[in-house]
C-alpha cells in the first residue's frame, strides 16, 4: 500500500481556480438563479409527494388505460371478422 504525503494531496493552485465547475458557478452566481433552482426543486418534490399519496387512485386508472389499449386490437378483430358487437366483445 502506498501512502501519500500531505504535499501530494494538496491541490495545485494553477490547476484548480475554483472548487465549483463553471456551470454550477454560473447557475448560482445571482440570487434569482438560486431562487429559480430552489422553486424548481420544491415543485418536483411536491409532484412526487402528491403522486405518492395519490397512488391508490392513479395506479388502478393507469393500469385500466393500459389494459384497454392492449385489448383494443382484439375488440376490433372480434367486431370486424367475427361480427360480435364491440360492447359485447369488450
Amino acid at each position: 500500500m502506498e501512502f501519500r504525503t500531505a504535499e501530494a494531496l494538496e491541490p495545485k493552485s494553477a490547476a484548480v481556480d475554483s472548487p465549483l465547475p463553471q456551470v454550477v458557478e454560473a447557475a448560482v452566481s445571482s440570487p434569482s438563479n438560486i431562487r429559480s433552482f430552489s422553486i424548481t426543486g420544491l415543485f418536483f418534490l411536491a409532484i412526487f409527494y402528491t403522486l405518492y399519496f395519490a397512488s391508490e387512485f392513479i395506479l388502478p386508472v393507469a393500469l385500466a388505460v393500459l389494459v384497454s389499449l392492449l385489448l383494443l386490437p382484439v375488440v376490433g378483430f372480434l367486431s370486424k371478422k367475427v361480427h360480435i358487437p364491440e360492447a359485447i366483445g369488450s
